[in-house]
């Protein structure tokens, strides 16, 4: 079993906007990373490229890499889209093209992956070239420069094999203008599951916008179309989706017995400035109740009460038979 450790430094806090949840690079890691920003860049921040250019521009952004081992050491240069993780933050670190909606921040660079080696305690520039789409947008696109060592180091114990990567994201900003997309989340992918053997419901948001949707407080309810009665309740504060990006969340779960049937998920989504409301009908059958009510062990619970009063309803329509029969006999008699 593999475990990977990624230590981040994202160099792209944006306000601490594009990542909050950046851990520093130890001292181990043997290597750091700088971009080379010039006076053409927005922000007067340096840990970051956040740049203004033409449609059909072209623009050459350079990062340094020192490698401070006393050995020579291979490093990999990825660039990519940023992404949201399934806790809600922004994720520079994924080279497959998994919760990426339009795949427009990648198509705007010559080289998705390279390979550099570095001789020891010396330092090596890295340029890339960025080709600005040929139609304007609003908004952002957003990616970063996702630099590690090729070969990280492995301990292994027990017959599992820990593998720490350590990473620098160099993120980078490009835009045409200063004018803010607008707001396009979309609800998808509903689904009720088994998370740690209880039930949960799992959606995707998917922010087909060019901008950073920040400051989420998502509020979600699934209740019995029914009988209005609610099943989960769920909240979750400081959220972020990348833009053009899709977001995975998963309920927390409860210990509930799952009845088949139709219910609705009704989702708020609340930031600084905006709110949005979503319902959706979710059919969970016969099948899928009963596997995850198998996997949790819980059981119907038994309504006493409703028993109760079938059975005295019950003793006094045999009562009233009985009773019948009896005045009926003696009548004969």
């Amino acid at each position: 079993m593999k475990k990977i450790l990624k230590k981040l430094l994202v160099g792209a806090p944006l306000l601490f906007i594009l990542s909050t949840n950046a851990i520093f690079a130890s001292s181990d890691s043997e290597f750091s990373v700088t971009p080379l920003i010039e006076n053409t860049n927005n922000s007067n921040i340096n840990t970051y490229f956040d740049l203004t250019l033409k449609p059909k521009q072209q623009k050459v952004v350079t990062i340094s890499i020192h490698n401070s081992s006393n050995k020579e050491q291979a490093f990999i240069i990825e660039t990519n889209q940023a992404t949201t993780s399934e806790s809600g933050a922004i994720d520079y670190g994924q080279f497959k093209r998994t919760n990426k909606l339009n795949l427009d921040f990648e198509d705007l660079v010559d080289k998705r992956k390279q390979e550099i080696k570095i001789p020891k305690n010396s330092s090596k520039d890295v340029q890339i070239k960025i080709t600005m789409p040929k139609n304007s947008f609003n908004g952002m696109k957003l990616g970063a420069f996702h630099v590690y060592k090729k070969n990280g180091s492995n301990v292994s114990s027990n017959n599992s094999s820990i593998k720490n990567v350590f990473a620098y994201n160099i993120a980078i900003v490009v835009r045409n203008s200063s004018i803010i997309d607008k707001s396009n989340l979309k609800l998808s992918n509903i689904k009720i599951k088994s998370s740690f053997n209880y039930p949960s419901v799992e959606y995707s948001l998917n922010n087909w916008s060019n901008n950073i949707e920040s400051n989420l407080k998502i509020t979600s309810k699934l209740y019995k179309k029914s009988n209005k009665k609610v099943f989960i309740s769920d909240t979750s504060n400081n959220l972020k989706i990348a833009p053009n990006s899709k977001f995975t969340h998963t309920t927390k779960i409860v210990k509930k017995y799952l009845d088949p049937g139709i219910y609705i998920l009704d989702l708020n989504v609340k930031s600084d400035k905006t709110s949005r409301h979503f319902t959706k009908e979710i059919n969970i059958s016969n099948k899928t109740a009963n596997a995850i009510n198998k996997e949790s062990g819980l059981h119907k619970n038994i309504n006493w009460i409703y028993i109760f009063f079938v059975l005295i309803i019950f003793i006094l329509v045999i009562t009233v038979i009985y009773l019948l029969i009896r005045l009926k006999l003696s009548k004969r008699r």
